[in-house]
């Protein structure tokens, strides 16, 4: 009877707490970002981290662990460029739409022909379906080389 009264006030307690968390802004999301990866076209197959001048570089990822929609913002910045700013903008891929579990990519080529020698970073930010909120975060390096041939 003891063992029966104890699993009847476990189970309220269980209840009590479910109640509460399910009425609160709590969220338990473990939707992510997984790894970048670079690459030269769409699919960064074969994948690399140096690139030549001349190339178009393309950050592939996707969003992992959930069904829910959600939307990823894309930046490609300058980290270590002559001439430019450390963390100023490259490009802006601006917000994707990505529809639950799917890739996504964007592309980053200089309108002039040919990007700078140094080194770029890639931003890749997981945001709610209406974009109010940051959920994961992702970032990469890659480097523009003058005398890289594939």
């Amino acid at each position: 009877m003891k063992t029966k009264i104890n699993l009847v006030l476990a189970l309220v307690v269980l209840m009590a707490a479910s109640l509460g968390m399910s009425q609160s802004n709590i969220s338990f999301s473990t939707a992510n970002i997984g790894d970048l990866k670079f690459g030269t076209n769409n699919a960064a197959n074969p994948q690399s981290e140096i690139f030549g001048p001349k190339d178009k570089v393309y950050i592939v990822s996707e969003v992992q662990n959930t069904h829910s929609k959600h939307k990823v913002k894309i930046v490609f910045l300058y980290d270590d460029v002559k001439g430019k700013e450390a963390g100023s903008l490259a490009t802006d891929c601006g917000e994707i739409d990505v529809p639950g579990e799917h890739s996504f990519n964007c592309s980053v080529f200089s309108e002039k022909g040919q990007l700078a020698a140094g080194r770029y970073k890639a931003q890749a930010v997981l945001l709610n379906e209406d974009g109010s909120r940051e959920i994961d975060r992702r970032e990469g390096t890659f480097e523009i080389v003058n005398d890289y041939e594939w």
